[in-house]
């Protein structure tokens, strides 16, 4: 078991202030994807749009060396009842990784970009 993550809330409030930025006036059309356990702080936070069936969950590292992205199909959770499409980021809390999240999610959140595309976006840019 990964030991407390002692900053969580305010790592929490940190990408919750990002995407509430980024989505603007849609940010009402988005909820939680996952229960966030701030005590063990992974995912840190998630976030997913029905209508779009996209979700975000963001991993912490611990480490600060790790930036990683993958594109799922999530299985069903205790706060959603269908499968989404899912990106996946695991990074650390830092300016860098703030800036390219950004752009990565406002590729994600293109109503015309789909999971195939951003699949594809994901292996161009490794």
């Amino acid at each position: 078991m990964e030991p407390v993550l002692e900053n969580a809330p305010v790592i929490y409030h940190h990408w919750q202030n990002v995407c509430t930025d980024i989505l603007l006036d849609d940010f009402h059309n988005w909820a939680p994807m996952y229960e966030i356990d701030l005590q063990l702080g992974n995912p840190i936070y998630s976030l997913y749009q029905i209508a779009a069936n996209k979700g975000i969950r963001i991993i912490h590292d611990r480490t600060g060396e790790r930036f990683g992205m993958h594109m799922r199909k999530s299985g069903t959770t205790e706060m959603v009842e269908d499968h989404v499409d899912e990106l996946v980021i695991d990074l650390a809390w830092n300016s860098y990784a703030t800036e390219i999240f950004k752009i990565i999610f406002r590729v994600w959140i293109n109503p015309d970009t789909s999971l195939n595309y951003m699949q594809d976006f994901i292996s161009r840019s490794k």
